[in-house]
């Protein structure tokens, strides 16, 4: 399932710092935590487009070391960026280093999951270190869809830290 995933916020200059992740080894979390404007992920995000890919399919960025990510073993990736306001504030990565795709069903909860985070994290990035404070005591997030057939469990959970790119 979904075992990996970042949450990251769009800085100022456009690029993207890492405030949330989980199921990474830490070379590669390292590695992803701040991925500037003119990165390929970045400029992707900010076009405000979903995206469900084989990793093995990516445009890599070089700037991540090619034994870093093959060490990782991510399979399939969803990219999902959170907008407020049509503006895109943040992005959603999840990732499986278990499967080479996500079904419809689950895409439909991550895009759900994604739309009502705009306005949350509009709301609290106003108020990063109250934010952060309140994050860390409650880094969980639990979702549970029950159609007749069959069951989707998603448990996302997240190690946070303050990055040093944010400007306080």
């Amino acid at each position: 399932g979904i075992d990996c995933g970042s949450i990251y916020l769009v800085d100022e200059a456009g690029g993207l710092d890492s405030v949330a992740h989980i199921g990474l080894t830490p070379a590669f979390a390292g590695a992803v935590s701040y991925l500037p404007p003119e990165s390929h992920k970045s400029q992707f995000v900010r076009e405000g487009r979903t995206a469900y890919m084989r990793y093995d399919e990516l445009n890599f960025d070089p700037r991540i070391p090619a034994d870093v990510r093959s060490q990782e073993s991510i399979l399939s990736l969803a990219v999902l960026p959170i907008s407020y306001q049509s503006i895109v504030i943040a992005d959603l990565t999840l990732g499986s280093h278990t499967l080479f795709g996500f079904s419809g069903e689950v895409r439909d909860v991550l895009e759900a999951v994604a739309a009502q985070l705009g306005a949350t994290l509009a709301r609290i990035k106003t108020e990063k270190h109250a934010f952060l404070m309140h994050i860390k005591s409650r880094c969980n997030i639990f979702i549970a869809v029950i159609p007749p057939k069959p069951r989707l469990t998603i448990r996302i959970s997240a190690t946070v830290f303050h990055s040093k790119h944010w400007k306080t």
